[in-house]
């Protein structure tokens, strides 16, 4: 056919070879270009069954292009046909499982304690069924290629931590363990062996330091309604920092503008480290996945920091001993060995009547420092594990919950009223106007300067 083209032209013979052969070297690189794009259009899969865009989560390609690609992607495992995942697999976060949409991960970490190894991984479920199981699966990269090389399949164990008040879903803690110190680069997981994963969550590894990187960690609860107090959150991290936290850990699911300004004021000087946090169940578990995020923080800074403090913006963990003015000389004072620090909460109303008998700094107003203007609390000083916050060593401490720590064998001491307690701000009822009130300056008295000074300085430096 492509020699009849020219058989009405005048060319020598020769000529009409040339061109005849170099029009069939062009035809046959279109030819394999057009079979490759169709091939890389059907893709391959686990199970050798067709992709359709439903399915496009569970599309498998390599992650790089080598000359021995084809023995590069396949994967050791007792699955057939299970090949290395594209990046599009491995850059997810707030994965469901199954189409049924009924349990989501968001983080996995590698923890080594003693001679066991395991991965711990947090989640969400939905409901409670009597004997959840779910399957494991670890990926670990080939030395040579970098490159996903096998898979190993080890049974979950799951923990459903309390506190999910009635919400449809509620936070889990999926363990899976390993064999061997090896660590894996990625891990799923599914309701049965071989399953097909939606995608796969990359294993984040805190090795261990000779001494932890930093003593105190603040771990907040969710930004939310797009928060916009500025005042409060520069007021939440000064006290704290004077009281003896390194480092910020805030999980963002909606802050406005002046706050991301000054959050990433405290991040450029490596106070402050913001996660974005979008939980897609939001309406359906308590408080935009609290016990979720206290837990993410606990394993996101073992073996980084030495304890972790979980407050909300509300809320501060105050010495009252006249011997101590930060948590280090506390800890010492009550019980340096103990994993669990708990301490009994007391409210502060601050639309209660605080007029103030001494000196008043106008800073005071200027910049809403509302532990410095609100003396009064409630004469009441609540029960432990009854609104109650705490100070957990991140070492011996598994799993964490919103107003205590639970687990066997733990160190658990509720901190005397005489040494701290949690003062909690917050516009108070009108039907506990009337209630027995405690006249308490120790905030004013113990850090009032130092604090006023503090809080002028970030002001001054973000307005530049």
């Amino acid at each position: 056919m492509i020699c009849s083209v020219f058989s009405d032209f005048k060319m020598k013979n020769a000529e009409k070879k040339l061109l005849v052969l170099l029009l069939l070297k062009a035809f046959t690189v279109l030819c394999v270009y057009l079979y490759y794009d169709n091939m890389l259009a059907v893709g391959t899969t686990f199970k050798s069954r067709a992709v359709t865009a439903h399915d496009r989560l569970t599309h498998y390609q390599p992650f790089t292009e080598s000359a021995d690609q084809g023995s590069a992607n396949e994967v050791q495992s007792k699955c057939s046909n299970f090949r290395s995942p594209s990046s599009d697999m491995t850059s997810q976060t707030w994965i469901p499982l199954t189409d049924r949409n009924n349990t989501y991960i968001y983080s996995a970490y590698y923890v080594k304690s003693g001679t066991e190894y395991k991965v711990v991984i947090i989640g969400a479920h939905r409901g409670w069924e009597h004997g959840e199981q779910f399957v494991c699966q670890l990926w670990y990269l080939n030395d040579r290629t970098r490159i996903i090389g096998s898979m190993v399949e080890e049974p979950s164990s799951v923990s459903k931590l309390p506190e999910g008040h009635g919400l449809r879903y509620s936070a889990r803690l999926f363990t899976c363990p390993l064999s061997s110190d090896k660590v894996p680069s990625y891990v799923s997981i599914v309701e049965k062996s071989c399953n097909t994963p939606k995608s796969l969550l990359p294993v984040q590894v805190n090795n261990k330091p000779e001494v932890s990187n930093r003593k105190f960690t603040m771990c907040l609860s969710p930004l939310h309604s797009k928060f916009s107090d500025a005042h409060q959150i520069i007021e939440y991290i000064e006290l704290n920092v004077i009281l003896g936290a390194d480092k910020f850990v805030i999980y963002n699911y909606s802050m406005a503008e002046n706050v991301a300004e000054v959050l990433k004021y405290y991040s450029r000087k490596g106070i402050v480290e913001v996660h974005e946090w979008k939980p897609p169940i939001v309406d359906e578990i308590h408080y935009f996945g609290q016990v979720m995020v206290l837990n993410d923080c606990l394993y996101r800074n073992k073996n980084k920091s030495e304890y972790i403090v979980c407050t909300d913006l509300d809320e501060f963990i105050i010495p009252h001993s006249d011997q101590t003015n930060n948590w280090s000389d506390m800890v010492e004072q009550v019980n340096d060995t103990g994993d669990v620090y708990l301490f009994r909460n007391t409210f502060f109303g601050t639309n209660w009547n605080n007029e103030d008998t001494g000196t008043h700094n106008s800073l005071i107003d200027k910049y809403k420092l509302r532990t410095l203007r609100t003396f009064y609390h409630q004469k009441k000083i609540y029960g432990a594990a009854i609104r109650s916050k705490y100070i957990a060593r991140t070492a011996t401490v598994s799993q964490v919950m919103i107003h205590e720590v639970r687990g066997g064998g733990l160190k658990t001491g509720v901190v005397p009223i005489d040494n701290a307690y949690l003062h909690h701000y917050r516009h108070l009822d009108s039907d506990e106007e009337n209630v027995p009130k405690v006249l308490d300056k120790t905030i004013r008295n113990k850090f009032e300067k130092e604090l006023i000074n503090n809080v002028q300085k970030v002001w001054t430096e973000l307005k530049r």
